[in-house]
């Protein structure tokens, strides 16, 4: 089952969750956008997991100005860790004026490392034992209110990011893809 999560919809739900990612080392992010029903594409929510299995699900349509979050997602001493990071970055950067800086993307990661399968999916069925609930991913998310397995989908989206990037970065260390690594990132 998925982990608790807290749902943040109001102003005052994005200082707090703002002021937790300022005091974390790392976080995990992912962001879920209407482009597949909607002619001009935006985000419409943002996943956050922060340690501690601490996950937030921001609701990017009832409260627009994410403006006290810039600073920790722009930190780059805060690890941000993403999968498929190229999409989430420019999505961010475009709907929100928020430049990622500090990024780690474990679908790059799995191609460095020369893996078969790098799909986040595919990555927490063999690292994890986890069959991720895909079902949802061409969802409306721009549509409410959300369904029980909308947020469950959600929720699994980032739940594995942080455990998974430290398996990826011992891989990285151990393969001596360092300086690749950070080229790339």
């Amino acid at each position: 089952p998925a982990p608790a999560h807290d749902f943040v919809a109001t102003p005052a739900g994005v200082e707090a969750l703002a002021r937790e990612a300022a005091a974390a080392p790392c976080l995990g992010l992912d962001t879920e956008s209407d482009s597949m029903h909607s002619y001009f594409e935006k985000v419409c929510l943002i996943q956050v997991v922060l340690p501690g299995d601490r996950i937030y699900i921001l609701d990017t349509i009832r409260v627009k100005d994410l403006s006290p979050l810039k600073a920790p997602l722009e930190d780059p001493a805060v690890r941000k860790v993403l999968h498929g990071s190229d999409y989430d970055i420019v999505c961010v950067k475009r709907d929100f004026g928020i430049s990622l800086r500090g990024t780690f993307c474990t679908m790059t990661a799995g191609m460095l490392l020369g893996l078969p399968k790098f799909g986040l999916a595919d990555l927490v069925e063999t690292n994890f034992g986890v069959r991720l609930a895909k079902a949802f991913t061409r969802s409306d998310w721009a549509a409410r209110p959300l369904s029980p397995g909308q947020m469950e989908y959600l929720v699994q989206d980032v739940q594995y990011l942080l455990p998974l990037a430290d398996l990826m970065d011992r891989r990285l260390r151990e393969a001596d893809l360092v300086e690749e690594v950070a080229f790339e990132f």
